[in-house]
């Protein structure tokens, strides 16, 4: 509310010209301080349809967490999925079309 409308305190003499710079910096300092909480936050209510992220793990190692999740997921258990035979493979032996 401060940074959005300070006009007031200006006008009676409670801010100052440095103020505003000061507003600023506490915003920025809070912001540093959740930016590592918004996204458990976010996760803790968890909504129907909402799926978790590694985003949010609270260990710092989102990297290797992605390719855990993605090594380990049921698609890429088989070296060949089984659907790439019926739906792919023909695609790959199309003729091209000349242009």
């Amino acid at each position: 509310m401060l940074e959005k409308d300070s006009n007031g305190l200006f006008v009676c003499g409670y801010f100052n010209s440095d103020s505003q710079d000061l507003v600023e910096g506490a915003y920025d300092q809070l912001m540093t301080e959740l930016r590592p909480h918004m996204i458990p936050l976010v996760e803790a209510f968890h909504l129907d349809g909402q799926d978790f992220t590694v985003i949010g793990n609270r260990f710092g190692d989102i990297y290797e967490m992605q390719f855990d999740v993605s090594k380990n997921a049921k698609i890429n258990r088989d070296l060949v999925p089984a659907w790439y035979g019926k739906y792919m493979k023909p695609t790959m032996n199309m003729v091209k079309a000349k242009l």
